[in-house]
């Protein structure tokens, strides 16, 4: 759609100021066409992952992001569930995931996809504001760690001490991610003796929202280093 005519009665300053303004609306125009595309690329592939594809209802949709209600075997709404369309996996192929989605019969390795999910949902459907100097990759890379110490941690902090277990996630690892370990260990430990870790409803959310804490903080600060600190919400 192009609005207004440039007509001979106006002035250069009226002609070019109308060219803008035409330029600006196609420019919208295509971004919307992206969108609404992306969308529906989207929407076919979640439905793809339902049970009950017709029965699939879409809300709060934002280009390859969205949430999601489908039918279970009984016939009833589960309830809105986030999902986004991004490459995943170690293919980096674009696929569809829905949020709590289980992959596999091995807990923690779908607590481990579920926080790619989130990691990636805060940078590409959230706008989560970035550090201009944020590594993407070494935060994830923290962020998981971070994931896989906690939860180590809270399965197996009754077999041993906490040197114990120290010693098993430091093996063979190079200085740097040694000491983080430590870090993250003596962090860990220190919020559980506070109870912090029973606050939550379910305690064996906690790795997960530990990680995506650590995440967070890593990717809105200069990230040429490995986090130290940070607040689990």
């Amino acid at each position: 759609m192009v609005i207004g005519l440039i007509g001979c009665d106006k002035s250069p300053k009226e002609i070019h100021l109308e060219e803008q303004v035409q330029r600006q609306i196609l420019k919208l125009e295509e971004i919307n066409s992206e969108k609404l595309k992306k969308e529906q690329e989207a929407q076919t592939m979640v439905k793809e992952l339902s049970f009950d594809p017709e029965s699939v209802k879409f809300q709060k949709m934002n280009g390859s992001c969205g949430e999601m209600n489908t039918k279970n075997k009984l016939g009833a709404y589960v309830g809105y569930r986030r999902f986004m369309v991004s490459n995943f996996g170690e293919e980096n192929e674009r696929q569809a995931f829905v949020a709590g989605m289980s992959i596999s019969e091995n807990l923690t390795l779908d607590k481990l996809v579920n926080l790619t999910f989130e990691q990636k949902w805060l940078v590409e459907c959230e706008n989560f504001k970035l550090s201009k100097n944020a590594n993407l990759t070494q935060c994830a890379k923290e962020s998981q760690t971070a994931f896989m110490t906690s939860d180590f941690y809270l399965k197996h902090k009754g077999d041993g001490t906490i040197e114990d277990i120290r010693s098993i996630l430091t093996k063979n690892k190079e200085e740097k991610e040694k000491q983080y370990i430590i870090n993250i260990l003596d962090e860990i430990s220190n919020l559980d003796k506070k109870g912090h870790v029973q606050m939550f409803a379910n305690p064996t959310e906690f790795p997960t929202k530990y990680g995506i804490g650590k995440y967070k903080i890593c990717i809105s600060m200069n990230s040429h280093r490995f986090c130290r600190h940070s607040l689990v919400r």
